[in-house]
């Protein structure tokens, strides 16, 4: 959920992007992303490493948990 609110505005374009006809139009609302595209990106692998780093324990519990809700057993 946290990545959908801090990547908000990137989500936004992508879903007005099939509801907007003319080519320059769409050059214009990719361009308004792209500078900042991987930044967004780049902040949850920093936070992962982080959360690694500071709390080994905590993120083999986590990273465990998000992988069995994950699985198809």
């Amino acid at each position: 959920m946290m990545y959908v609110i801090m990547d908000g505005f990137d989500l936004g374009i992508g879903i007005l992007f099939p509801f907007v006809d003319g080519c320059e139009d769409r050059d214009t609302m990719v361009n308004t992303v792209a500078p900042v595209w991987d930044g967004n990106e780049t902040w949850l692998a920093f936070g992962g490493a982080g959360l690694l780093a500071a709390f080994p324990l905590t993120y083999s519990v986590n990273v465990s948990i998000s992988t069995a809700q994950g699985s198809t057993l």
